[in-house]
């Protein structure tokens, strides 16, 4: 290949103009060490231009290599701010040209991905994203939507006082006198929504959409003991004397004093337990109970066996950050994702596209935003109301 071939390529790439052919070519010359210097070269100089105050040098230049040969940077727009390292961070938006391709080669997306933002037609409706909403169920079934509720005093459970923060925090300020303890409530988000809670034993709760968590208004006796669906990120208040316990549908995860995610959505494949600090022992049927230590994640398989593991954390709680945070995340993984945050129903126009997703958005964009920068893997997507298509 000669350098004018080369730069002609980078041209069309940088356009949107690649031909089928000309896409395998280039594939070819980002996998090819031959070209590698004049790959180089074309960084350094817009490197140059828009970074002046950044050092060019070798150390940086292998890093950004390391980043691209691993896939850790991918295309970005500017809604986005995708996975690298701090300093690799202000080189991303700038090597669309090599890290863009490169990671549309290891995802497996079709040769035309390069050019589908031009093929594909703009979304004719949006979404907006979720916030916080919540029900609160009181133990004689009166029913409470907190995102109309005023802040301040709601009502009482018992001796337990119930009050909306300034921030929408739910808090549970328990008596001196210990209320009966059928006295449960049950706090739930639905589609496009989730929500903070401060549990009457000062334990902070987030829920995230679609899910919920069943609890005393007051902790009595030798456990407290709680209910979860869906996806709920707990900091359990350390009481030694009294285990904090929670169910979900398929297992029991015994804690002292830590912070974890469980994820029990019934839609997912697998129950995961994922601990952040402390400790956990996760029980599920006849098979062998886990304790995790701080960095492992527990999953239940469908046959019912748990396995442990090293957990991506950033990616485990990102939600309860406020962002999506992908990484080799399947496409069908990633629109379960945004079917419960923005409330709609995905639909596969012609079957499953095969391509996986790394990076990281805020949940803060409308559906539309979101969709523009996961089109760049070569998927079209069409909003009509409620529904979310997936077309190939």
């Amino acid at each position: 290949m000669t350098a004018e071939r080369f730069y002609q390529l980078i041209t069309h790439y940088q356009t949107g103009e690649l031909s089928p052919g000309e896409w395998q070519e280039f594939s070819a010359m980002l996998s090819d060490d031959t070209y590698k210097d004049w790959i180089n070269a074309d960084i350094q100089d817009t490197f140059d231009k828009m970074e002046s105050n950044v050092l060019w040098n070798n150390e940086l230049k292998n890093e950004i290599w390391a980043n691209i040969e691993t896939h850790s940077i991918v295309p970005a727009r500017h809604r986005i701010r995708f996975l690298t390292k701090s300093r690799v961070r202000y080189a991303a938006a700038i090597l669309l040209l090599v890290a863009g391709a490169a990671t549309w080669r290891l995802m497996k997306a079709p040769p035309w991905a390069a050019t589908a933002k031009n093929n594909s037609r703009p979304l004719q409706q949006d979404v907006l994203p979720g916030g916080d909403k919540a029900v609160l169920t009181l133990a004689d079934g009166t029913r409470i939507t907190l995102d109309d509720a005023e802040k301040g005093f709601i009502t009482s459970q018992g001796s337990t006082k119930i009050a909306k923060q300034d921030n929408g925090q739910l808090t549970y300020t328990a008596g001196k006198d210990s209320p009966d303890g059928s006295l449960y409530n049950t706090i739930s988000t639905p589609r496009g929504g989730q929500y903070r809670i401060v549990l009457p034993d000062g334990s902070k709760v987030w829920l995230n959409a679609l899910s919920s968590i069943k609890f005393p208004a007051k902790f009595t006796g030798a456990g407290r003991n709680v209910v979860v669906t869906g996806e709920v990120y707990l900091e359990v208040a350390r009481n030694l004397s009294q285990p904090f316990i929670v169910t979900t549908n398929k297992a029991t995860i015994e804690v002292l004093g830590t912070s974890f995610d469980v994820n029990a959505y019934e839609d997912e494949e697998r129950l995961r337990t994922t601990l952040i600090s402390g400790a956990v022992r996760v029980s599920a049927g006849s098979t062998a109970p886990a304790v995790l230590k701080p960095g492992q994640q527990a999953e239940l398989t469908p046959d019912a066996h748990l396995t442990v593991h090293a957990a991506d954390i950033d990616q485990t709680i990102a939600w309860k950050n406020g962002t999506f945070q992908f990484n080799q995340t399947s496409l069908q993984d990633a629109m379960r994702q945004l079917s419960r945050w923005y409330d709609v129903d995905v639909i596969y126009a012609v079957g499953t596209p095969d391509i996986k997703f790394s990076g990281d958005m805020k949940r803060d964009l409308n559906l539309s935003q979101v969709l523009e920068a996961l089109s760049e893997m070569g998927v079209k997507f069409k909003i009509e109301g409620k529904k979310l298509i997936v077309m190939q």
